[in-house]
């Protein structure tokens, strides 16, 4: 399979070849099976990668009794891997806001571009959560 970097390093020069039908042939064409053990490494390195460097998903892996070792199959990770919902994401900036130093009452601008792309109205609220 084509080579890959985790976390990902995006590469501005990069493209296929003008002829080629695909972006990533190996990746594109390869039979499921080895396509499902690809999904299933990367999904490895993925959880174990937050594991170790991001406190917000061990904490809630930890609640939850998941560990990356854990992950063995697709099936494990539909099935042991908890899902984070919108909720517990807003839980967890609200407090990064109140670490550095807002409190209710304070006024804050959000400087993001507020257009089709969802992921900026995310951090509007009607009330916050400190």
């Amino acid at each position: 399979m084509e080579a890959w970097t985790f976390p990902p390093r995006f590469d501005a020069g990069y493209l296929p070849p003008a002829d080629s039908r695909y972006w990533f042939p190996d990746r594109e064409t390869m039979p499921p099976a080895a396509r499902d053990r690809a999904i299933l490494e990367r999904l490895q390195a993925l959880t174990r990668y937050a594991w170790e460097h991001a406190p917000f998903y061990r904490r809630k892996w930890d609640e939850a009794g998941f560990h990356p070792d854990r992950l063995r199959s697709l099936e494990d990770f539909e099935t042991k891997v908890p899902v984070i919902a919108k909720r517990d994401l807003r839980e967890s900036h609200a407090r990064i806001l109140r670490g550095m130093g807002l409190r209710p009452g304070d006024t804050v601008f959000i400087a993001a571009i507020c257009s089709l792309y969802m992921g900026s109205w995310g951090t509007y609220r009607e009330k916050p959560v400190f």
